[in-house]
Parts: structure tokens; sequence; C-alpha cells
């Protein structure tokens, strides 16, 4: 519950942003409108920054796949067909050779694999939480899943590389 003192400094910070007309209806002060859209323009701008950036990295690319595809040998042969390069399994940049099927595959069943665990743990997590738990168990545990949501996979991944592997080749007593 807020106290006394909290709600007076809101309502001091209100009534400053806050001000009369001549017909008495309330409109905001030109410094907080000034701030208001100085701060729609940064976010503005920022958007803008990350759109073209992400334009600027799909065109690049796109322009170095097509070189590659288009790229033919002293017989006029393109040098890789997209057909060689999703069914071939050799990866030989130095020979000329860039098949990704096994990338593809490893990829997919790593996929399907972590699919089968976080799935049922998911689900089985958020039925829980907006069905079975108490009010007390779902305002500790959501802003603690929240956070975790919030961090990227690349850091789990990197936490799971350098900590859990050598943890668990202890556990189960392997060098490797």
């Amino acid at each position: 519950m807020q106290s006394e003192l909290q709600i007076g400094k809101k309502s001091a910070v209100i009534a400053r942003a806050l001000v009369n007309d001549a017909d008495g209806s309330p409109r905001i002060e030109k410094r907080a409108r000034f701030f208001d859209t100085f701060i729609r323009y940064v976010l503005l701008l920022c958007g803008i920054v990350s759109i073209f950036t992400t334009i600027g990295i799909v065109v690049v690319l796109g322009r170095e796949s097509l070189l590659l595809f288009s790229t033919l040998d002293p017989q006029g042969q393109p040098i890789v067909t997209l057909g060689e390069f999703f069914t071939t399994t050799s990866w030989q940049p130095a020979g000329l050779k860039f098949g990704i099927l096994p990338l593809l595959e490893s990829t997919l069943m790593t996929s399907f694999m972590a699919m089968l665990v976080a799935l049922p743990l998911g689900l089985g997590a958020a039925v829980y939480l907006s069905e079975y738990a108490s009010a007390r168990v779902q305002q500790t545990l959501k802003p603690i899943l929240e956070i975790l949501a919030g961090i990227p996979t690349v850091v789990y991944g990197y936490f799971a590389i350098t900590f859990m592997t050598p943890v668990l080749q202890g556990v189960f007593g392997r060098d490797t």
C-alpha cells in the first residue's frame, strides 16, 4: 500500500505537468510537452536505425549469396547450384564444395529434441501457474519467469557449455 507521502509526491509531479487553460480544462505544460516530443523523436530515430540496419543485413547477405550461386567455372557452369548446396554433405570452401545437408539435419534434430523437452515443461508450467497455483506462488514465479524469458538463448547456451558441461562430465565420468 502506498503511503500518503508517496501519493503526495506523485500528485505534485502530475500537478507540475498540468496547468489549467482559461476555460479551466487541464493542459500539459510546455516543458513536459517538449520532453515528450523529444523522447518520441529519439525513439522514432532508434526505430528507423533498427529497420535500416535489418534491411542492410538482408541486402548484404542476399548480394553475397547471389554472387556465390552466379559464379561460373571456366566451362560456363555454375560452381554451386541450389540443389548441390542443400543436398551434398561436403563443406570444403577451398575445394569449392558447399553442401549444408549435415548442418540442416543437425539443426532440425536438435530443434526437435529441444521441443520434446521444452513443450511439455513450458505448457505444464503455464497451466499450473494460470490454473492451479496460489496467488502467492503466481506473484513469486511470474516475475522470475518473465526475467528468464528476456535472456537471449545464446546466454543460456554459453552457460551450458562453460558450466554445465564440466559438471555433467564429472557426474558421468567422461574426460572428453
